[in-house]
């Protein structure tokens, strides 16, 4: 297993810190880039396959309203899900004043399936990096409530939302999902006893340390975590 030499001279600063963690992201096992890769294309985009189809505009118009409303069925979130394959749907849901807060409503509601319903939904819709900001502000709250439970589902698709939403280049998604203190939430699981979960949590680290412009203390947490991980690998192999 490839490890992480820590260097007793160390001094933490931004380009430090980036290069301490690009090294480590490199050298890391071609299994466990395998493994990286499956995570990430998980979280891309979830499917079902038996709602698929084009969705015609009056379809969409009603599905908007009963989500609005609150009154969205099942299946009704399962097409929704598959709907926001497309781009445009995407953006005219996101257009439509109530919508989200309406999918948003359905995630830190009390109904279980539709809550994991709507988190597909959530996923697919965060793929597409249409106002990443607006979804990340209205969203981060109650997927860092999930990240902090023991549901192993609510963990895996909330993180996966955090990969979409980390993959985006808009600073304004990193800056509020840092205020929201979402890093610190998914360093804690970064341990977890879940392959995929450790998987998904390394994949939101890197990519808001890749994308965006956060710096300063703020990458303090991040380089402990890098050295820490390091030495652990280095035990590893010697022993």
């Amino acid at each position: 297993m490839a490890s992480l030499q820590y260097d007793p001279n160390f001094e933490s600063g931004d380009s430090e810190v980036r290069s301490v963690v690009r090294r480590a992201h490199n050298e890391n096992t071609k299994s466990r880039d395998k493994r990286r890769s499956q995570a990430i294309n998980k979280g891309r985009k979830l499917h079902k396959e038996d709602f698929s189809g084009e969705m015609k505009p009056g379809e969409l118009d009603q599905l908007c309203q009963d989500c609005k409303s609150g009154k969205i069925t099942l299946d009704q979130l399962k097409r929704l899900s598959e709907g926001f394959k497309e781009p445009d749907v995407c953006e005219k849901f996101l257009n439509s004043d109530g919508c989200l807060h309406g999918l948003i409503g359905l995630v830190s509601g009390k109904q279980w399936n539709k809550q994991i319903l709507s988190l597909y939904c959530l996923v697919n819709l965060s793929a597409a990096k249409i106002k990443s900001h607006q979804i990340a502000r209205s969203s981060g709250p109650y997927l860092i409530t999930h990240i902090s439970s023991s549901n192993t589902q609510l963990i895996e698709l909330s993180l996966t939302v955090l990969v979409n939403l980390t993959l985006s280049k808009d600073q304004d998604t990193h800056w509020i999902l840092h205020n929201q203190e979402a890093m610190q939430c998914v360093l804690k699981v970064t341990d977890s006893d879940s392959e995929s979960i450790q998987e998904l949590a390394y994949n939101v680290v890197y990519n808001m340390l890749t994308h965006s412009d956060v710096e300063g203390e703020s990458l303090i947490p991040i380089t402990e975590l890098v050295i820490t991980r390091g030495k652990s690998q280095q035990s590893t192999c010697c022993g």
